[in-house]
């Protein structure tokens, strides 16, 4: 996706697959040899500004909003950024692990477009939040129900660059949850030893 595709409205067709037809999406992707990855940026940063404002809905505003939504919008950006980067990469690793070829740059326009779901979470919590019916609930709801969007979306478009089954794939965009999780374990683990041996032998 380039600056001059999105100004002839051909990533409306992207984001159309992205919320319906993954699977196509990513053949919309792979098949556009002037795809660019950054514009895809632009989905995170306007869903980091969604979430922001949801928040502050759910809390009922707050003069730490216009911090927020600059240097916190910044910062929250950056986070998210790296954290799509880094992911890309494990599931990259996995994929040629599994035996199959390398893109990272594919998977991370997947990975921000699979986002874009997100982008209705500021509607539902302010209709819920206007209303006064358990805003708490529905948020929590919304935020649960629009990962699982959203993962959907990469395990689909994966299954498809794979030309792999949807167990397969579910694997690989499950590696690096698992060697986050088992990285933490074993963390707070070695620390919890430490922390006893050091007050009690």
């Amino acid at each position: 996706m380039t600056f001059e595709q999105l100004k002839s409205l051909k990533w409306v067709d992207v984001l159309y697959y992205a919320l319906f037809e993954p699977r196509t999406m990513y053949r919309n992707i792979r098949d556009r040899h002037s795809f660019s990855i950054y514009p895809t940026f632009l989905i995170p940063a306007m869903v980091t500004i969604s979430e922001i404002v949801s928040f502050y809905l759910l809390k009922s505003g707050g003069y730490m909003l216009y911090y927020s939504l600059t240097y916190g919008w910044i910062l929250n950006f950056m986070l998210i950024s790296v954290f799509i980067i880094i992911s890309a990469s494990l599931i990259d690793m996995a994929r040629q692990f599994a035996g199959f070829n390398g893109n990272i740059k594919h998977i991370i326009s997947i990975i921000n477009i699979s986002m874009f779901p997100k982008i209705f979470f500021l509607p539902v919590v302010y209709i819920f939040s206007t209303i006064g019916f358990a805003e708490v609930f529905f948020y929590f709801l919304a935020s649960f129900c629009l990962f699982i969007w959203s993962s959907l979306i990469i395990i689909l478009s994966i299954s498809e660059m794979n030309g792999a089954g949807f167990g397969k794939s579910l694997l690989i965009c499950m590696f690096p949850g698992i060697l986050f999780f088992t990285t933490a374990f074993f963390t707070f683990l070695l620390t919890l030893i430490g922390f006893f041996q050091f007050f009690f032998i």
